[in-house]
């Protein structure tokens, strides 16, 4: 029988005489599923897949029969200090970038038939609600935490930099909640232009034909403000629409992060 040469197994050993640089292997990551990860070395079939299928075949020759899921699972798992030492930088900086391309190679592979697909969704979401839940305000009084007296807050409570200063500090602490759904409304941070029916002209926001300067700033407890238009405008707008969906999702994990039900409530 032909042997194949192992080039893991000789990587494993010239790495104790020729380590990578750390910038080598932090940049050092799996290939894209859809790219091929090795080139024909002659004949139909390459020399990484001769050796992937040379390996495969002495785990299924074995006694105790292994399968490659198999073998990964029982890697990733094994309490064996020896075996722990081999995949010692797996979560760390200098290979977290591979580990994440793997488990990208494996959804992309789950992915491909219906049943994957929906296996897959509820792998994710489950992840995301763990998520979700690890994710809250620190406990006790503002600014400290995220509670707010109607006994003691005052008149700039209501002003809208005080207003912006509690929402901003609350999804400080709820980025995962905050990034996914400024992903879902505006996806690839795209700045969309305002629709033209959305942007009033000057003449509608000045009807009486008034100097700018003779609009008062504060009548009747009515603040007076320009209205954010164009680009900046919509993305502030998704803006306010996150920040109040992540409160009223806080108010019920604890009752007690209440700037948003105080400035509602007066």
């Amino acid at each position: 029988m032909t042997v194949i040469h192992n080039p893991i197994y000789s990587s494993h050993r010239s790495s104790h005489s020729h380590s990578l640089s750390p910038s080598t292997e932090k940049n050092r990551v799996l290939p894209a599923p859809n790219q091929p990860i090795a080139k024909k070395m002659g004949g139909d079939i390459s020399v990484l897949d001769q050796n992937i299928l040379y390996i495969c075949n002495k785990m299924h020759s074995l006694k105790t029969k292994l399968s490659p899921k198999e073998f990964i699972h029982a890697f990733v798992i094994s309490a064996e200090p020896k075996v722990s030492y081999l995949q010692r930088h797996g979560a760390q900086p200098k290979g977290i970038n591979s580990t994440m391309a793997l488990v990208d190679v494996i959804g992309h592979e789950i992915k491909k038939t219906p049943y994957g697909r929906e296996a897959w969704a509820t792998f994710i979401q489950q992840e995301a609600i763990k998520i979700l839940q690890s994710e809250e305000p620190p406990r006790g009084n503002y600014p400290v935490g995220g509670f707010h007296s109607s006994a003691s807050v005052n008149q700039d409570f209501f002003t809208l930099e005080e207003k912006e200063a509690h929402s901003t500090q609350l999804v400080k602490h709820m980025p995962f909640l905050y990034k996914t759904l400024m992903g879902i409304l505006n996806p690839n941070n795209m700045v969309f232009p305002v629709e033209p029916e959305e942007s009033p002209s000057s003449e509608n926001n000045n009807p009486e034909g008034a100097a700018r300067e003779d609009i008062p700033e504060d009548i009747a407890s009515i603040a007076y403000e320009d209205s954010h238009q164009g680009p900046e405008g919509h993305h502030r707008r998704l803006e306010t629409v996150v920040k109040t969906i992540c409160a009223m999702v806080a108010f019920p994990q604890n009752r007690r992060n209440n700037g948003l039900q105080l400035h509602n409530a007066i």
